[in-house]
């Protein structure tokens, strides 16, 4: 077996026992490290940080942890099932780039889920617990912002994915919060005390814009890190920050500053070009049938069309998973469109000789 997993009748974790796995997997690990470096996950989770702040040596020795990582989350998941892959990827053992990004995409996501439990980052953890609390508690209302969950007390107004701009004083000036709830009873992240907290953050930010708006729940979260010493402003203020990521992927702070278009190229980065060609001529121009797709994209026929229109919006999914503000919410569909168009727009501008 070689060190690229390409046979379809291969058995994976027969393969990953083998040290010809170990080239592939230090391949994915430096996928990995771009990807999670730019990502905000707290330094007890990812002691990393980003590679091109790494020495030749300790670059190494990431690639080498990561890769290890990486070996045993792919062995755990393997072994859940009973023919090695998932249904999904059964079409796709011919084609090792699809499983590679499967796994780099789980991995990532099992991560960003680890940096949001309550032992391993409190601040994640709060944010976490607000999403939660607008989605379920009565009072509140949602919609999807660039940056994640936007919330409202009343059901219409202005969608604000920062208040950053708008108003003119540091949230360390605002009302602080521990007139309402102490430090202690804020750690225990009850709902009721997060309500109460949710609810006083939303009126003094409308009364200092004078308006009704939907504000993002990350923008609360960090206003309470400003006054909770038991929550970490530092790290908060390096996974909000606007304007000083590098390159296309700067994560949540890029996908602020530059919207959904940095969104979207980081979607379709693990898509081939075919698989490109056939979202954005099944996307932009809707009036073609599947056989017509292929015979413009170059394809066999319509099942080949077919298939990876299919794995296309599978990875939309996934991907969408682990950004919820790009997530198909009922409640904003002109957004969610909007995204669709801009996935459209990057599969054609990636190859603007086509």
């Amino acid at each position: 077996m070689t060190t690229d997993p390409a046979s379809p009748d291969q058995n994976w974790i027969a393969w990953l026992s083998q040290g010809d796995c170990l080239p592939w997997l230090r391949e994915q690990a430096w996928l990995i490290l771009r990807q999670a470096g730019a990502s905000g996950l707290p330094p007890g989770l990812w002691p990393y940080g980003r590679p091109e702040n790494l020495s030749p040596a300790e670059r190494d020795h990431a690639l080498e942890e990561i890769a290890h990582e990486l070996w045993i989350f792919m062995r755990l998941h393997l072994e859940r099932q009973a023919d090695g892959l998932p249904p999904e990827l059964d079409e796709a053992r011919q084609r090792p780039h699809l499983v590679a990004a499967y796994f780099r995409n789980g991995f990532l996501f099992h991560l960003r889920s680890r940096a949001r439990r309550k032992q391993t980052s409190l601040y994640h953890y709060l944010y976490r617990r607000l999403r939660q609390l607008v989605a379920q508690e009565p009072g509140f209302f949602q919609r999807p912002g660039l940056g994640g969950a936007l919330y409202s007390l009343e059901p219409a107004g202005e969608a604000l994915n920062r208040l950053h701009g708008l108003i003119d004083d540091d949230y360390a000036a605002w009302p602080s919060p521990l007139d309402l709830v102490s430090e202690s009873r804020l750690l225990g992240f009850r709902a009721a005390d997060l309500a109460v907290l949710a609810r006083s953050f939303w009126r003094e930010a409308v009364d200092r814009l004078g308006r009704p708006c939907f504000i993002a729940c990350r923008e609360l979260a960090l206003y309470l890190a400003c006054h909770y010493r038991g929550l970490d402003p530092a790290l908060l203020a390096q996974e909000f920050a606007g304007g000083e990521a590098g390159g296309e992927g700067g994560g949540l702070a890029e996908a602020r500053a530059s919207g959904l278009g940095v969104l979207a190229r980081q979607l379709i980065s693990g898509w081939s070009e075919t698989r490109r060609r056939v979202f954005a001529l099944a996307l932009d121009e809707g009036d073609l049938t599947l056989r017509e797709v292929a015979e413009r994209a170059g394809l066999q026929g319509p099942s080949h069309a077919r298939y990876h229109l299919q794995q296309a919006c599978q990875g939309l999914a996934r991907f969408c998973d682990a950004w919820p503000g790009a997530s198909p919410a009922s409640s904003d569909r002109a957004f969610w469109t909007e995204f669709l168009y801009c996935v459209a727009a990057a599969c054609k501008n990636s190859h603007p000789d086509r």
